[in-house]
């Protein structure tokens, strides 16, 4: 026993946990320094009442004081808040839940114009489609648009046109008009917060708890927006603006190539948001008053040196990275004024809706580009108007689970706002922003290319190829759509080494089933055992188990089958393939016995992910008696 004796000679020990080693310690104390005192230590003597209160006291204390230790390290806490809490204190934001993506078509009418082989649309009566097109599928879900689109120009995505109505001579009298643009589930809410006096730290809680995706924006009654940022001392942002003609006269020439422009904003109002320990998301304002730029946090290389009047001759502090310590504001603190704050909540994996849903528009800003039109025919080209989603929606989740937040914490710290590693790529590649999509797997492998000159593979060492899967509404495994593969890019491109290249590609399901044969102990129910055993192999073949080139040890589905309470003897269990589109497969053909070694069902050499799609059928057994 550790012991450490004071001044005056006695002996402590500060080994002690529990209750009994607390009681057994006070008595051994009493007995040793208090002989003569006190010698009655029966359990109903007096002093064993005060000796028993004693260490039930330390018995607690030690509790709570393990408990809390315990709690402030990410690898062991267990309560959502702490988790929550540690996560971003190391710089992951977890995410609540996560938007579905999908290209939603738009369609509208317009008449012909012209005779003969020289007809065409009119594209007076084109329709200007603002951001914001809210549309509904028809299970319900809520989708929202980002960007105006022009049926009038032509963009990224080109206007598709076809003939919708000929006269009697067979010349187009009306043609259909089709534009894509990428659409995001979520269902607009608007809050407003009152703030008297000036607050500094301003918190306001918004009330849908796990439901929300982002905050879309925040402006208060004077009509100021307030910007997110990082952290407080954060004082600059990089806005995005559309690389438009009226905006960029002289760079909007190159809007097919670059459609958003980056400016760099001050934003001396501005907040971060967070997730406080009841799961609940918060937004926290600044603390002071900024009115000029704070040289503090970052320096300006124009100043150094500089004895101008007015100016500031000099910095005392280095260029440093924790100069935003030494920040005297934080932000600007609100002050007698109302904020409105607008956000976006989703209903998790249900958003993921499938193709040809989406029909129903809920609210439309239709303006016309051309006013010297005929108002009737303009009227009957903006009824017209209709959308459909060609494809289904995917990337959807509900809030993050404690292990997913905790783990991916301790990878986003390690990563350190840099992709450097393989690893690096996955864990960013799964934290993107749900508002952009969402990718369920990843797996990163080096670019190779065929040698020109001797024909043989050879790795690219400036080129890495990441293999991405998505969930769909059914928590299937589908390909991540071609927007979220898009918007993947863009986010990884902040991260990246500035000599990686990056190549989103989809990755290969091999879907299969299982067949198993087991006996049963005597005297169990040999059904109620075979549902146990086959309840067992969901379990263990769930999706969420499974990534990309793990491969299948049979040896492990034996053992699996053997723990089950009443399986007396494993006889045999097959592994096969399921690849039949009309059935619901991926159509991946993959012959399992050639790839098969020592027990082991190794994946294919392109990146692959085995999946029980249908474990209620995918997954059968029988007994057999002697």
């Amino acid at each position: 026993m550790y012991n450490v004796s004071n001044n005056e000679g006695k002996q402590i020990s500060y080994l002690n946990k529990t209750f009994t080693q607390y009681k057994n310690s006070l008595i051994e104390y009493a007995q040793t320094y208090f002989p003569n005192t006190y010698t009655n230590f029966e359990a109903a003597s007096p002093a064993m009442m005060f000796i028993d209160m004693s260490a039930y006291v330390g018995d607690v204390l030690s509790f709570y004081i393990d408990y809390q230790y315990r709690e402030n390290l990410l690898s062991q806490a267990q309560e959502a808040g702490n988790v929550y809490r540690i996560a971003q204190a190391l710089g992951y934001k977890p995410r609540l839940a996560t938007a579905a993506t999908t290209e939603l078509s738009l369609y509208q009418q317009v008449p012909a114009i012209g005779s003969g082989t020289s007809t065409r649309p009119d594209y007076r009566y084109a329709l200007t489609v603002g951001a914001g097109l809210r549309v509904q599928s028809t299970e319900g879900a809520e989708f929202y648009t980002k960007e105006p689109v022009n049926f009038a120009s032509s963009g990224s995505s080109d206007t598709t046109v076809s003939v919708y109505e000929v006269n009697e001579t067979g010349q187009p009298t009306y043609y259909l008009l089709q534009k894509n643009v990428i659409c995001y589930s979520g269902k607009l809410k608007t809050a407003q917060y009152p703030v008297s006096g000036i607050s500094r730290n301003h918190t306001i809680t918004l009330p849908d708890g796990e439901n929300i995706i982002e905050v879309l924006s925040c402006r208060d009654s004077q009509g100021k927006l307030w910007y997110e940022v990082d952290y407080m001392a954060q004082d600059t942002i990089f806005l995005e603006q559309k690389n438009e003609a009226y905006f960029h006269s002289n760079l909007a020439d190159s809007n097919a190539d670059v459609p958003y422009l980056l400016t760099l904003k001050r934003v001396p109002r501005r907040f971060i948001t967070r997730i406080n320990q009841e799961l609940r998301y918060q937004l926290q304002f600044g603390s002071g008053v900024s009115d000029a730029a704070d040289e503090e946090i970052l320096p300006n290389p124009d100043n150094i040196g500089s004895s101008l009047p007015g100016q500031d001759s000099g910095l005392d502090r280095s260029f440093d990275p924790t100069n935003f310590m030494y920040t005297r504001t934080y932000g600007l603190a609100p002050a007698n004024i109302t904020l409105t704050i607008e956000y976006m909540c989703g209903e998790g994996i249900t958003d993921n809706v499938s193709a040809e849903t989406i029909t129903t528009v809920i609210s439309s800003d239709l303006t016309r580009n051309e006013y010297d039109i005929d108002d009737a025919v303009f009227e009957t080209a903006r009824q017209s108007f209709a959308v459909n989603n060609l494809n289904a929606a995917t990337g959807a989740k509900s809030a993050e689970s404690i292990e997913e937040v905790r783990y991916n914490a301790l990878a986003s710290y390690a990563s350190q706002n840099r992709v450097v590693t393989k690893e690096d790529y996955i864990i960013r590649t799964l934290s993107m922003p749900g508002r952009f999509g969402s990718v369920s797997k990843a797996y990163v492998v080096k670019d190779e290319q065929v040698s020109s000159s001797t024909g043989e593979t050879v790795s690219n060492p400036l080129a890495l190829n990441i293999y991405t899967l998505s969930y769909d509404s059914d928590r299937f495994l589908v390909p991540t759509s071609e927007t979220t593969k898009q918007n993947l890019k863009q986010y990884l491109s902040q991260y990246r080494m500035m000599t990686d290249a990056v190549n989103i590609k989809n990755g290969f399901i091999i879907n299969i089933g299982i067949n198993f044969t087991i006996t049963t102990t005597p005297g169990y129910n040999a059904n109620a055992v075979l549902v146990a055993a086959i309840d067992s192999l969901k379990r263990l073949m769930a999706i969420d188990n499974m990534q990309f080139n793990q491969p299948i040890i049979e040896k492990t589905i034996f053992l699996e089958l053997a723990k089950v309470d009443g399986v007396q003897n494993v006889m045999d269990v097959d592994v096969f393939n399921l690849f039949k589109t009309e059935n619901g497969y991926s159509g991946n053909v993959y012959p399992i016995p050639a790839a098969t070694r020592d027990g082991i069902i190794y994946p294919s050499t392109d990146p692959s992910i085995f999946e029980v799609k249908f474990p209620d059928q995918d997954i059968r057994g029988q007994v057999v008696s002697y």
